[in-house]
């Protein structure tokens, strides 16, 4: 038996841009947003290091604009 995907990946438009979340779930019903300060490396990177296993709360990282893996600008 293989273990359930303890994670899920979406894009949501925001302001015409494709951006990026990574979220761990949990069924406790809390919510923690985790946001980086400015453009560079994605936010989702950090999930591996700082997850816990089980999660004791649901944990979303965002890749805001020009970060990781949502785009840069609006498409023309």
């Amino acid at each position: 038996m293989t273990n359930p995907k303890l994670y899920f990946e979406e894009y949501v438009s925001i302001n015409e841009i494709q951006q990026y979340f990574l979220h761990y779930p949990c069924s406790d019903g809390e919510v923690m947003l985790i946001i980086h300060g400015g453009p560079g490396q994605s936010e989702a990177s950090f999930a591996y290091y700082v997850e816990p296993n089980p999660p004791v709360y649901t944990t979303v990282y965002y890749d805001q604009r020009g970060a990781g893996k949502t785009i840069q600008k609006k498409p023309y």
